[in-house]
């Protein structure tokens, strides 16, 4: 039976992991398809600049990576006391880069002063985990490279 992707992960073991993700249905991400003579190739660098790009924003490192006609492979570093000393406002900002945020997370952004009662909820303190969250890297980008 699988495990969850939260219990196959142990950073006290290592704080590196070789993850990939691939297309189904014949779909091309790369390439040419021989079957009917469509190209792919344009999408090639599109993937490499993502890949580095997501990097930037998560505390992820990316060591390697290789992108195939159907799938990529990335080789990560999980660098989780990067994210630890990010301040509440650069967590925010690094959200923003990938997602439209919230009405509070804006309003945050825009007054620099965060409520204090609103530290114990989802903002800020579940994006410090997803920032160093492999899983969530990996889904971002996939999710992304086919929007």
């Amino acid at each position: 039976m699988p495990k969850a992707r939260k219990h196959q992960i142990s950073l006290d073991a290592t704080a590196y992991y070789h993850c990939m993700s691939r297309c189904v249905r014949r779909a091309f991400l790369c390439g040419e398809d021989k079957y009917t003579g469509n190209t792919y190739e344009h999408r090639r660098q599109w993937v490499e600049d993502r890949i580095l790009a997501l990097g930037q924003i998560f505390a992820i490192d990316v060591c390697a990576y290789a992108v195939m006609s159907n799938h990529y492979h990335v080789v990560l570093h999980i660098n989780k006391a990067q994210c630890l000393h990010w301040s509440y406002m650069e967590v925010c900002e690094r959200w923003h880069k990938l997602f439209k945020g919230t009405a509070l997370t804006h309003k945050f952004l825009r007054d620099c002063q965060w409520p204090t009662i609103l530290t114990h909820f989802w903002p800020i303190k579940l994006t410090h985990h997803v920032s160093s969250n492999w899983s969530f890297f990996v889904s971002v980008d996939s999710s992304l490279l086919l929007a």
